[in-house]
């Protein structure tokens, strides 16, 4: 457990960050989203929205629509898809099993970047084609509104720490809310977050191996109702370790 000089040392919390992308094909009318089923890889066994690795060459944006193709055959100009927030995922455990899994957190010095996930939502009459199974996903759709014939999100499947910040983002969505302007081409009024989620490292259920992405420990998270920009990395740093510094994750 660090100590308080530590806490105050920004060096100390210094960690590279990765960039990725995370995208939620969705549908206002019927509120219901596609979701993709890992079947290898990063995340196995999880639902999750559409996404990876962003290019050196390529924008934000240009990644996020690059993956959804890719891993659902959907295409949708980068243009069109919907910021809505930012992820900041930190693994405090051992790149490999501890001698003993009984400590409440384990916080060490691994080399694991922080994993900086930008997500957008991708308005399903704006994409071309039909969700696809490919190699690393199978596509199936949930309802994020109480319907009897839909499945809901399978939340105890998913990211644990998107019950965080998912279900309270999808109640602020059409056609829970109105949309802005009457002619069918407003604008939709929603809340952008902020979000950075700790995880202590445990055996994977799906591969029965030690993941140091198992076990959601605690977050913090912030949300806003406004215009949505992409953060510069200066910005996203200073966010974290001021969540950081606040000393919220020691509780």
């Amino acid at each position: 457990m660090p100590n308080m000089e530590q806490l105050q040392n920004l060096e100390f919390y210094d960690k590279p960050r990765k960039l990725f992308t995370l995208v939620y094909p969705i549908d206002f009318e019927k509120g219901t989203v596609v979701l993709g089923y890992k079947k290898r890889g990063f995340g196995v066994g999880k639902y999750n929205g559409y996404g990876g690795k962003v290019e050196p060459e390529e924008t934000i944006m240009e990644g996020a629509a690059r993956e959804l193709e890719e891993e659902s055959t959907l295409t949708i100009p980068p243009t069109s898809l919907l910021p809505i927030g930012i992820l900041f995922l930190e693994s405090l455990a051992p790149l490999t099993a501890p001698p003993s899994t009984s400590t409440s957190i384990l916080i060490t010095n691994n080399t694991l970047p922080i994993l900086e996930i930008h997500v957008y939502l991708a308005p399903l009459p704006s994409c071309t084609g039909q969700p696809t199974e490919t190699e690393e996903m199978r596509p199936e759709i949930f309802t994020y509104l109480p319907q009897p014939h839909t499945p809901q999100l399978p939340y105890s499947q998913m990211w644990s720490e998107a019950t965080a910040w998912l279900p309270d983002m999808l109640n602020r969505l059409p056609p829970n809310v109105p949309v802005e302007g009457g002619d069918g081409n407003g604008k939709i009024k929603t809340t952008y977050f902020m979000h950075h989620a700790l995880f202590i490292g445990g055996i994977s259920p799906n591969t029965g191996l030690w993941d140091p992405w198992e076990n959601f420990h605690q977050s913090g998270l912030e949300t806003w109702e406004g215009e949505m920009r992409e953060w510069s990395e200066e910005e996203g740093g200073r966010w974290i370790e001021g969540k950081r510094r606040e000393g919220w994750w020691l509780n």
